[in-house]
């Protein structure tokens, strides 16, 4: 039995344990939301993400499954993203939206938003995550790039119970196929605890019994954002980084919900499971 399929296991179970309590921890704090159906659900719950890949990166640190140098970039930066997200959830204000709103009212106000302070350390962490795998500026700025909008990209689907997840999945999925027996390094081993945390979490969200936040949306784009800079070379890689910059463009001037809905296909998969 492989030791990343262990991991799955044990952060599956780990997550359907632990869920519950945070999800009541929620509730009696107050951390709640409207949905999209107005109803007030407990939001934040990504943080069970943290609490459960915090140890297991250690554990696979200490039996030798990664090497400390290959654990720690990512986990800081998907603990970095996922706390800025915690913050943006728990004092984020909604009259401004969208990267041009954020990013105008800093520039032009002078009004620091959570969603730009998001944004803006964001982006520095992945510069910083970009700069320690690449090795020329070229791949440093692509990276960073990918990284970044890979990030933003789930947060931007976070808006129908389960889409986020769901995205999440398929991402794993092409990364997988596209990858073949896997590649050594950090960015495939994050995938994989991650993915049984999140195959644990996602009935909650599908029930609409709980929201992951922009905690949890930042965790789970950054590691996919990781795992495409890391895994894709060449031609590809400018690929994936015009059909990132295209769904951001797209998210900035018009609905993706509406798109989906709009969509046979895209509407079955959004609804499956509901």
């Amino acid at each position: 039995m492989s030791a990343s399929f262990i991991m799955f296991i044990l952060s599956f179970l780990a997550c359907s344990l632990l869920l519950p309590l945070v999800v009541n921890m929620m509730e009696r704090a107050g951390n709640t939301r409207l949905n999209y159906e107005g109803r007030r659900i407990p939001t934040s719950l990504g943080l069970v993400f943290i609490l459960i890949l915090v140890p297991v990166s250690l554990v696979a640190v200490e039996t030798g499954i990664m090497p400390l140098e290959d654990a720690m970039p990512p986990l800081f930066f998907l603990c970095a993203v996922g706390l800025v997200g915690l913050l943006d959830d728990l004092l984020g204000q909604s009259e401004v939206k969208g990267f041009r709103g954020h990013i105008g009212a800093l520039i032009f106000e002078r009004r620091l938003s959570t969603g730009a302070l998001k944004a803006i350390f964001t982006g520095f962490s992945s510069l910083l995550l970009a700069m320690i795998i690449e090795q020329t500026f070229a791949g440093v700025m692509l990276s960073a790039l990918i990284i970044a909008l890979a990030t933003n990209l789930i947060n931007l689907l976070d808006l129908r119970p389960g889409r986020a997840a769901k995205a999440y999945l398929a991402g794993v999925i092409l990364l997988a196929l596209a990858w073949g027996a896997g590649r050594p390094g950090g960015s495939l081993f994050y995938l994989s605890p991650l993915t049984g945390i999140v195959l644990a979490y996602i009935r909650t969200d599908l029930r609409a019994k709980g929201m992951m936040g922009d905690t949890g949306s930042n965790i789970l784009g950054g590691a996919l954002g990781y795992g495409l800079a890391a895994g894709t070379r060449g031609i590809a890689r400018f690929g994936v980084l015009a059909v990132l910059l295209f769904i951001q463009a797209y998210a900035e001037r018009w609905s993706i919900s509406r798109a989906i809905e709009n969509n046979r296909l895209l509407r079955f998969l959004d609804n499956l499971g509901r």
